[in-house]
């Protein structure tokens, strides 16, 4: 479960909360903090109520837990891999592969002969 989701799921509707008792209730580090209410507040599950100083106060908003599952099931579609079946290879792209690949070798030939050339002409380069 990450940070977030949990923070999401443990704080109530309403609840405001500095960045510092949330690293004491937590037990995890600063930087952690940092990342989890970055993506609470991006998703819009909290909203920064007043900024003093260093210190932000952070409101949970009533929906927060399907703030952050809608979230969350973005990210995992965005890192699926996509299978084989998902993949489709249109005839312009095969045609266009072997055009490349006959140009390719066409190139690396006549820069062999070109080699070979300079080397029975002594010409250094």
């Amino acid at each position: 479960m990450m940070l977030y989701t949990q923070i999401a799921a443990t704080e109530l509707a309403g609840t405001e909360i500095t960045r510092r008792q949330l690293r004491d209730k937590y037990r995890v580090s600063d930087s952690k903090i940092w990342s989890a209410l970055h993506v609470l507040e991006k998703t819009g599950a909290v909203s920064v109520k007043r900024r003093k100083g260093f210190e932000s106060v952070f409101r949970f908003n009533p929906t927060a837990v399907e703030l952050i599952a809608a979230y969350e099931e973005d990210v995992a579609l965005r890192r699926r891999l996509p299978k084989s079946d998902d993949c489709y290879i249109l005839s312009g792209d095969t045609d266009e592969w072997a055009r490349v690949r006959k140009h390719n070798s066409v190139i690396s030939v006549f820069t062999v002969k070109q080699r070979v050339l300079r080397k029975v002409n002594g010409v250094v380069v």
